[in-house]
């Protein structure tokens, strides 16, 4: 499989690196393994000088910049997907996609502040029909591991949120990954 430089310098844009050299070694990696293999030992290389960045910086800054981090990324992606019970009508779905949605500003940390970094959502409209009845789904994304825990587990607003789909909501998935973490693969 072939990149082109301009497809990956877009995502490299898009990542915060703007590297020409870098897509360009990408772009002509013969396959997709070889690009994986590429982008984990980029990470690693690029992990350690940001990590020591970040240390230098913590006296100055509470928070490294996203530029800072390249591929540190400790962020958390939560994915949730929602089969709503036959008996559930349009109103009440509509209810819990607002209030759903609502949790990026509504959920607080403990020192009071928003911490839901992104929420989207939206209905399934995949052409293919393999959505195995699940009809709505959120993405949403934290800023660290033990804000998506805080959020699973103690939040009270999304605990309040979670406990008021029942009988509402027959079926919930989710699934939480860090970026580019693809732990147990051999290919690189």
């Amino acid at each position: 499989m072939k990149f082109t430089s301009a497809l990956v310098q877009g995502l490299f844009a898009f990542a915060g690196i703007a590297s020409t050299a870098t897509a360009a070694a990408i772009s002509a990696a013969p396959d997709a393994a070889a690009v994986t293999r590429y982008t984990l030992s980029t990470r690693a290389t690029t992990s350690t000088a940001a990590a020591t960045t970040t240390k230098a910086t913590t006296s100055t800054s509470s928070a490294a910049t996203p530029s800072s981090t390249a591929f540190l990324d400790t962020s958390v992606t939560h994915i949730v997907a929602f089969t709503f019970d036959v008996s559930t009508n349009q109103t009440t779905v509509d209810d819990v996609v607002a209030r759903m949605l609502a949790l990026k500003t509504n959920c607080l940390n403990t020192a009071g502040q928003p911490y839901i970094q992104m929420l989207i959502g939206g209905t399934d409209n995949n052409p293919n029909k393999r959505n195995e009845a699940i009809t709505h789904a959120f993405i949403s994304q934290f800023p660290t591991i033990a804000d998506r825990d805080y959020y699973l587990h103690s939040d009270p607003v999304h605990l309040a949120f979670e406990a008021s789909l029942v009988g509402i909501v027959s079926r919930a998935f989710a699934l939480d990954f860090l970026p580019f973490v693809f732990k147990g693969l051999d290919t690189f």
